[in-house]
């Protein structure tokens, strides 16, 4: 048996590389982008400020939520069910993302790298596909 790999077409690539630029522009993920090497980069004390920041919203957001819906549970009685599924999934959502960002502040550049790694290696297999057929960005966007 052979195992066939599904590669990234260079529209999906480039695609991935943008939401990835995306992220970092926002400081969704503590890096920043390299447009040249297309890789992760640390970003600067500023950059890792703006990061800060939004982590600390996100757990204050989470925390708030949570202190919201007990206390709408002790007062009102019964909950409509269709609000609290949506506000379950909201909280879990929220606590999915507090331990992510913990999980950033703590292994910040082991992530780095993994996350640079894993794009090597999208690139090289999606560059050995497109060898076959020659692609420009440029000419199409």
């Amino acid at each position: 048996m052979q195992s066939t790999q599904e590669k990234l077409s260079p529209l999906a690539l480039h695609g991935f590389y943008q939401l990835l630029r995306l992220g970092c522009y926002l400081k969704l993920i503590p890096y920043d982008w390299d447009n040249e090497r297309k890789l992760l980069k640390r970003t600067t004390k500023l950059g890792l400020g703006f990061f800060n920041f939004h982590k600390n919203s996100m757990y204050f957001y989470c925390c708030s939520n949570i202190l919201r819906t007990i206390k709408t549970y002790k007062t009102e009685g019964e909950f409509p069910m269709p609000i609290m599924l949506v506000t379950a999934s909201w909280i879990h959502g929220e606590v999915l993302t507090s331990i992510v960002f913990s999980q950033f502040r703590k292994f910040r550049n082991e992530i780095m790298n993994f996350g640079n790694m894993l794009l090597k290696i999208i690139r090289n297999q999606s560059e050995s596909k497109s060898e076959s057929k020659q692609y420009s960005f440029q000419e199409n966007f």
